[in-house]
C-alpha cells in the first residue's frame, strides 16, 4: 500500500528492485513498449493550500543496468517518470501532474539525457490527498520491454515560495540603460487577467518594471537562459505600458526567438523603441521550473557596416555583444562590424 506522509517538506528514499505493475495501472504517457514495470507509490494529504513541487534527483541506478541499450549516450541519474493523482480507486485516477525526464533532446540518431531524473510542480489544495507514482522508465525498449531501470529512487518535495516578483504589482524595478538578473522561476504563477507574453501559456510569469531614462532603442531577452545548467527551455518576453495587469498596452513581444532577423532560437529577444520617461513593465513567461536570466539592454551600436566601430593603433581589444545584431543587404555572415586601424607606415629606407 502506498506510504503515507503529512509534512509540508520531505527526503525519502526507497529501492524499486522487487516492485510490479500492477493491473490498471496507469502508464505515466509511455508507449506500450516502454511502460516501465516497477513503480512505487506515496499517498499525502494536503495540511495547506499552495504550490509544491515533487522531483526525483539523486535517485540512482547501478552502472551495470544503465545504459547498454544506447552506447554513447550521455547519463545523468536514473531514468525515472513521476506523476501526481488524485482519486481513491487504481482505475479511476485522475492525473493531477506529470513528467518524464527534466531534459531529454535527440540529435540524428543518437540522444543527450542531460538530465534524466524527474521534476515537476502542482498546486495542492489543504485537505486533499494525492498520490504520488515514481516508476523506473525501460532500459532497452525494443529487444527487451521488460527490463527497467532499477536501483535508489529518492523523492524529494517540498512547498515552494513565490518569486517575490512573480506579480505584476510587486515587479521588480530597474534603473539605468541596461540590467541583468540572474532569478528562478519555482513557485512562478500567473495571475487572473494578466494576458499571454509571446504568445507562451504556460503561467510562470516574473515581472520588472523601468522608466527609461532616454528615448532609444532597447531590448529585452532571455539570452544564457539554461534548464538546469545543460539546456535553454522555452521562455517568452512581453513589454507593455499601462497601470493594471488586466489593462496593459503591448509593445512588444517574442517567444524564443521568432521573427525577422532572430532566427530560431532557444531564447527569447523583443525589441522596442523607448521614450524617455515612460514606465514599461517587463514579464517572461517560462515553460519550466528552473532558472532563468532576464537582460535589458540596447542594441549594438556597430549593427550596421555604415556605424562600424572605429579602432586605432596596431594592437587593440574588442568586447561587446551581438543581442538584436541584424543581417544587412549584401551583407557577410558577420553580426557586428569593426573597422581595422590603417597599417603602420612604412620605416624609412
Amino acid at each position: 500500500r502506498p506510504r503515507r506522509h503529512h509534512r509540508l517538506s520531505t527526503n525519502i528514499g526507497s529501492q524499486n528492485h522487487s516492485a510490479v505493475r500492477e493491473a490498471n495501472e496507469p502508464t505515466l504517457g509511455a508507449s506500450a513498449g516502454s511502460l516501465g514495470h516497477r513503480s512505487l507509490w506515496w499517498t499525502w494529504t494536503a495540511p495547506s493550500s499552495g504550490i509544491y513541487q515533487l522531483d526525483t534527483i539523486g535517485s540512482e541506478t547501478p552502472a551495470s543496468e544503465d545504459g547498454p541499450a544506447y552506447p554513447g549516450r550521455t547519463i545523468y541519474g536514473f531514468d525515472t517518470r513521476l506523476a501526481v493523482y488524485t482519486g481513491s480507486a487504481l482505475g479511476a485516477l485522475t492525473q493531477v501532474a506529470f513528467n518524464d525526464s527534466r531534459t531529454t533532446e535527440s540529435y540524428g540518431n543518437s540522444w543527450i539525457d542531460f538530465q534524466r531524473n524527474s521534476r515537476l510542480e502542482f498546486t495542492a489544495t489543504a485537505g486533499v490527498t494525492y498520490t504520488f507514482l515514481v516508476n523506473g522508465e525501460n532500459i532497452d525498449t525494443f529487444s527487451n520491454p521488460n527490463q527497467t531501470n532499477t536501483g535508489l529512487i529518492r523523492l524529494n518535495f517540498a512547498k515552494l515560495q513565490k518569486p517575490a516578483n512573480d506579480d505584476f504589482a510587486n515587479a521588480t524595478v530597474i534603473t539605468g540603460h541596461s540590467h541583468r538578473a540572474s532569478t528562478a522561476t519555482f513557485g512562478a504563477t500567473k495571475e487572473s487577467g494578466e494576458p499571454n507574453h509571446g504568445g507562451l501559456t504556460n503561467g510562470r510569469t516574473l515581472w520588472w518594471r523601468w522608466t527609461a531614462p532616454a528615448s532609444g532603442a532597447y531590448l529585452v531577452s532571455t539570452a544564457g537562459n539554461l534548464y538546469d545548467d545543460f539546456h535553454a527551455r522555452r521562455t517568452g518576453v512581453g513589454i507593455y505600458t499601462g497601470s493594471a495587469v488586466n489593462a496593459l498596452t503591448l509593445v512588444a513581444q517574442n517567444q524564443n526567438g521568432a521573427g525577422p532577423n532572430t532566427g530560431d532560437s532557444t531564447w527569447s529577444l523583443a525589441q522596442f523603441t523607448a521614450v524617455e520617461g515612460t514606465t514599461y513593465h517587463f514579464a517572461v513567461d517560462a515553460a519550466f521550473a528552473g532558472n532563468l536570466v532576464f537582460i535589458l539592454d540596447r542594441p549594438p551600436a556597430n549593427d550596421a557596416f555604415a556605424n562600424a566601430t572605429v579602432m586605432q593603433g596596431s594592437r587593440w581589444t574588442a568586447q561587446g555583444h551581438n543581442l538584436g545584431a541584424t543581417y544587412e543587404t549584401n551583407e557577410p555572415k558577420i553580426e557586428a562590424w569593426f573597422t581595422p586601424p590603417p597599417p603602420p607606415p612604412h620605416p624609412p629606407p
